[in-house]
């Protein structure tokens, strides 16, 4: 009974002196922002801040400083900033000791958030946006997107600025990988990043394919041809090919 007393002693003892996990699953939805707690036990409460792009200093939502529930309306947080645009984020605490700071995404695309969609080819992510974006016409080309990727489960490290839709190429196929965009204004993050989102990269579908029934006979003729008579036994031939190589 005495080892189960000072057991649960050194527990406490560890869990008063370390910070508490960030929370999870952090996304805006109509200004409804929701998340969802580290799995981990203890008493946790939570305080929700907010910045606009031209500004470096974090603010308390008035409404949702160390609350115990895991939801804040955000709406207020509009009037504070050019556009409406903020970024907004999530601390956990305990104790007196604060987790990091978790960022907040937007699910759906709106004036401050990039609206996207993908489409995955062998090799290849393209990632669909909207050039006449709001910001855009406001600023021109001084406001753009960030576009985040890399592999499923791996930070998003890797990224391209651009003006409209990109590719993304050299992608390992039978992999997924994920993307989020967020509008940028003089290399300046502009509100809420677009929540993550994953495609796998397909396959090619390539069936062998002899490159004798592929180019015609002058072609032949006039190149040095793969079997270079009719006598050969051996004639080489291309395994794989793609519609692309052919032109």
């Amino acid at each position: 009974m005495l080892f189960f007393v000072l057991c649960v002693q050194v527990a406490v003892k560890v869990l008063s002196e370390a910070p508490p996990a960030p929370p999870q699953n952090i996304h805006v939805d109509k200004w409804n922002l929701t998340w969802t707690p580290a799995t981990e036990e203890g008493p946790v409460n939570y305080t929700v801040q907010y910045r606009s792009f031209d500004s470096t200093v974090w603010r308390n939502v008035e409404a949702c400083v160390q609350i115990n529930w895991m939801y804040c309306h955000v709406e207020s947080t509009k009037a504070e900033a050019e556009h409406g645009c903020v970024m907004l984020r999530v601390q956990a605490g305990r104790w007196g000791l604060t987790s990091d700071p978790a960022q907040v995404c937007n699910r759906h695309g709106d004036s401050c958030t990039p609206e996207i969609s993908l489409t995955a080819q062998p090799g290849s992510l393209t990632v669909h946006l909207n050039r006449s974006h709001g910001l855009a016409l406001e600023y021109g080309d001084h406001a753009i997107h960030r576009v985040y990727y890399g592999k499923e489960g791996e930070p998003l490290k890797e990224f391209k600025d651009t003006a409209s839709s990109v590719s993304i190429d050299k992608l390992q196929e039978g992999q997924r990988y994920c993307t989020k965009v967020q509008y940028i204004y003089y290399n300046t993050l502009v509100g809420l990043a677009s929540c993550t989102q994953c495609e796998l990269i397909p396959e090619s579908d390539c069936n062998v394919v002899f490159l004798l029934q592929l180019i015609s006979k002058p072609f032949l003729e006039h190149h040095n041809p793969i079997c270079p008579s009719p006598s050969e036994e051996r004639c080489d031939v291309i395994s794989c090919i793609s519609p692309d190589d052919l032109f």
